[in-house]
């Protein structure tokens, strides 16, 4: 089944992953969106579920500065083939947002 609109045009839609986050309360070294948890960095685990979805055009992972390579490397290893963009965050969460909105703006997708 594809997700249509609701005047039955197929739409293009984005799934962002929100992985810039500091995790301030969080003690570790390694943001925890960049832990393993079952053998996959977390974040993986929300990229692969876009991957898997028919609804799901496209996917931007949003990070902070310094983890676009081993963020795009990881996508890479896992077979998320949707990828459009690794873009880095902003200060606060909306601000990292509105980074993800702003490559879906730029593209074919339906926001």
């Amino acid at each position: 089944m594809r997700c249509m609109a609701e005047n039955n045009q197929q739409k293009m839609t984005l799934g962002v992953v929100l992985a810039a986050g500091k995790g301030n309360r969080f003690t570790s070294d390694t943001p925890k969106q960049f832990l393993d948890l079952a053998n996959k960095p977390v974040f993986i685990h929300s990229a692969l579920a876009f991957q898997s979805s028919e609804c799901i055009d496209g996917v931007a992972v949003v990070v902070p500065t310094g983890y676009e390579e081993d963020v795009q490397s990881a996508l890479t290893r896992f077979g998320v083939t949707k990828t459009v963009a690794v873009v880095v965050g902003g200060a606060e969460r909306q601000d990292s947002v509105k980074a993800a909105l702003d490559v879906g703006l730029q593209g074919r997708f339906d926001l």
